[in-house]
């Protein structure tokens, strides 16, 4: 029901392996599932660092958005997975891009409670004087 392909399902739940062979048979790898997500999104969402950087490596969009306007940088905030965010952002995530809420990442790591992915944004350029659509 949610148009998940079988490289969406593989990097959701971590499965790194399956994930390399998909993606050596050529799997799309900036497909969108019905919500808008793609791969590198529900890999970022779940923390899943090596299926990231394999995703990446591989063509995968680093700042696609779903149809919330989510990005896998925001997802991983929002987790708190440190890991992912410092490597997405060490490939070019955009640390201030808003969602259609007005939530950037930083704003999403803030409601999650996780200091270290706030430090990782602030030290990479989070505008702290963000607001979102309520101000």
């Amino acid at each position: 029901k949610e148009g998940n392909t079988p490289l969406m399902y593989a990097a959701e739940k971590g499965h790194l392996d399956v994930v390399a062979l998909l993606l050596s048979k050529n799997a799309a790898v900036n497909i969108a599932n019905n919500n808008g997500k793609t791969s590198l999104m529900l890999a970022g969402s779940k923390g899943h660092l090596k299926v990231v950087e394999s995703l990446v490596s591989s063509g995968a969009s680093m700042n696609a958005a779903d149809k919330n306007g989510n990005s896998a940088l925001l997802l991983a905030s929002e987790g708190g997975y440190a890991d992912t965010v410092a490597f997405l952002i060490s490939k070019g995530s955009t640390v201030n891009a808003y969602n259609l809420k007005g939530c950037t990442p930083l704003m999403s790591a803030a409601q999650s409670n996780s200091t270290k992915v706030i430090m990782l944004l602030l030290e990479n350029g989070a505008d702290v004087n963000a607001e979102d659509h309520h101000g």
